[in-house]
């Protein structure tokens, strides 16, 4: 595959994550030398580090887990969740 200006994204990706093969990395850089435009947009992306936030789960999490009450009733959640909704009944 030709490096071009519809797809120089998903090379860019790869080069940064360290899976472009010699061959296509050396392909990139003389589309970038050949594109300076790009070649600033993509500018300094490799030392951009993105660090999570730890998300701490709700203290009501026991309330998303499924119920098994309603399997053993023969009708599914998405039953029970669909018919809750259309009589009004469901809460937060």
């Amino acid at each position: 595959m030709t490096i071009n200006r519809n797809n120089y994204e998903l090379f860019i990706i790869d080069y940064i994550d360290g899976k472009l093969s010699p061959e296509l990395t050396d392909e990139l850089m003389v589309f970038l030398n050949q594109n300076p435009d790009i070649a600033l947009e993509v500018d300094g992306l490799a030392e951009i580090k993105l660090n999570p936030t730890p998300v701490k789960a709700p203290m009501a999490k026991e309330s998303l887990k499924r119920s098994t009450s309603l399997t053993e009733s023969g009708i599914t959640e998405a039953d029970y969740l669909c018919i809750a909704e259309l009589e009004n009944d469901l809460t937060a």
